[in-house]
């Protein structure tokens, strides 16, 4: 599953040609059609358009993974990707098979917090007592090979836990999407989920309408080694973000950001980045997404979470803003 992701992937950076390294050729990649991200995209292509316009600026869409690529490949000039996946192009872990050497950090526009959530009726409430009892946990994890996915293997091993151990254990693990996993859930036939994603989101706060749910903690060591080897910062799901969750549960997240290509023309970037943070940008973006409204404030939000050097000209923007790494 890993090989043919990564070969849909790259054939999508095959499928446009190479950009050109001047502010003369803007290639922008981002997110399906009908979302927020490909949104993000045309509105900042506007204002590239209005501050160069003997250039050309298109708008691409396509997919976190693929874009990372593209823009590494020099297919895009700048595109959307998760804060995670960058972190792990960038160091060569799965699910990139080669380092992403040449993409840099522009802003941070969203978050996401990692939520494991369980029904209330299961007899474990943390990590710890689900490997001490042997618990048969039946997980709904998202795709083979999605982050989501990714991200909750690499929690589950952290607590010293395998897909393995949980089948042993007479448990099971489901590969299926969050419309599937709420069907699941709300009839019993698994009793737990994982989501990456801004909060509240959409399909737990439904479940909980029916299912009640708790929502298991990480613990400091966890946090910090999912941190140190994975670029997952601290978060937490604040009380009251679901129906009957009244305590803060401390979790780890990234969040939905724009990576350039390191030879990206850096007064393209500095100005997108500009723009972006502006009080302007943040007006506009924010009608586009609750999730970009409720995360995206100035520059330290944008500058916040970033897991890979950035680019010269948003570091010139961020300097200017008197944000330091």
């Amino acid at each position: 599953m890993r090989k043919s992701l990564l070969a849909l992937a790259a054939a999508a950076a095959f499928a446009l040609p190479s950009v050109a390294r001047a502010a003369d050729d803007v290639v922008i990649a981002m997110g399906s059609i009908s979302g927020s991200t490909y949104a993000l995209g045309i509105q900042v292509s506007e204002i590239l358009r209005d501050k160069f316009p003997s250039i050309s600026v298109d708008v691409k869409s396509g997919g976190a993974l693929g874009n990372v690529l593209l823009v590494d490949k020099g297919r895009a000039t700048f595109g959307h990707t998760s804060s995670g996946l960058a972190f792990s192009a960038y160091q060569g872990l799965e699910p990139f098979k080669d380092k992403a050497e040449n993409i840099r950090g522009m802003a941070k526009f969203m978050d996401s917090i990692f939520q494991f959530a369980i029904l209330d009726s299961a007899p474990v409430k943390s990590f710890e007592e689900i490997k001490q009892q042997h618990y048969p946990l039946k997980l709904a994890v998202g795709p083979k090979g999605r982050e989501n996915e990714l991200l909750s293997r690499r929690v589950l091993e952290a607590y010293g836990i395998t897909y393995d151990m949980i089948e042993d254990w007479g448990g099971r693990i489901e590969f299926v999407n969050i419309g599937d996993a709420s069907s699941l859930l709300r009839d019993g036939h698994i009793d737990a989920v994982t989501m990456l994603s801004g909060i509240p989101y959409g399909p737990i706060t439904e479940i909980t309408s029916a299912r009640p749910l708790r929502f298991l903690a990480l613990n400091d060591d966890v946090r910090k080694q999912l941190d140190a080897d994975y670029g997952y910062v601290d978060a937490t799901i604040q009380p009251g973000s679901y129906d009957g969750q009244d305590q803060a549960i401390g979790t780890i997240g990234g969040g939905v950001i724009l990576v350039a290509n390191k030879d990206a023309d850096a007064e393209v970037i500095y100005q997108a980045t500009k723009w972006i943070n502006s009080p302007e940008g943040i007006k506009s973006l924010g009608a586009l997404s609750g999730g970009i409204r409720d995360y995206l404030t100035g520059p330290a939000a944008g500058r916040a979470g970033l897991p890979i050097p950035l680019h010269e000209g948003a570091a010139r923007f961020y300097q200017e803003a008197g944000i330091q790494d």
